[in-house]
């Protein structure tokens, strides 16, 4: 997917191995920055994350995210803004320059990821836990669908090397 990326968006793209957990502060502060992420991960009816051992595997497109943090103390959110919205008076947005280690990453107990599926017009809210877990279960093609491999592009690993435990961080061009 990477390789695609790059060749058919003109952008940068990195490969993360060895899970979500492993790497989740980078997944965070990418996702600060306002880069996007693809996730491969088994997908329900409804396109949220389950686990099928990679028989319903498609890839997810991570725009963003929300972070849960416990109650601002002052100096937490260096070079976030509050949003002005009267409904929900804590919430803040980082601003364009902001770089995510200016978090107090103790203070965050929870991350919800904003993703999209191909075959979906919606644009989704998964927790990061939920994502992680299809993500890391991802073993074997359906066996019908394998049957009609020429019509899937699969990793000349099979699904479990060449789709588990992994994530594309995408950058602009150089």
């Amino acid at each position: 997917m990477a390789e695609l990326a790059e060749e058919l968006l003109g952008c940068r793209c990195s490969v993360l191995k060895g899970g979500m957990p492993h790497h989740r502060l980078d997944i965070i502060q990418h996702l600060v920055k306002g880069y996007p992420a693809l996730v491969p991960y088994d997908a329900d009816r409804n396109h949220e994350p389950i686990c099928k051992r990679g028989h319903k595997a498609h890839w997810a497109a991570i725009p963003g995210l929300i972070l849960g943090i416990d109650q601002w103390q002052g100096g937490l959110l260096d070079g976030y803004q509050q949003d002005s919205d009267p409904h929900c008076r804590d919430l803040y947005h980082a601003l364009p320059d902001t770089t995510a280690p200016k978090l107090d990453w103790s203070r965050v107990h929870q991350a919800f990821l904003y993703a999209r599926q191909g075959k979906s017009r919606r644009l989704a809210l998964w927790k990061y836990e939920l994502l992680h877990q299809s993500n890391a279960q991802l073993v074997e093609m359906c066996p019908v669908r394998a049957q009609e491999a020429d019509m899937y592009i699969v990793p000349e690993e099979g699904v479990g090397g060449g789709l588990s435990s992994k994530v594309v961080l995408l950058f602009p061009p150089r």
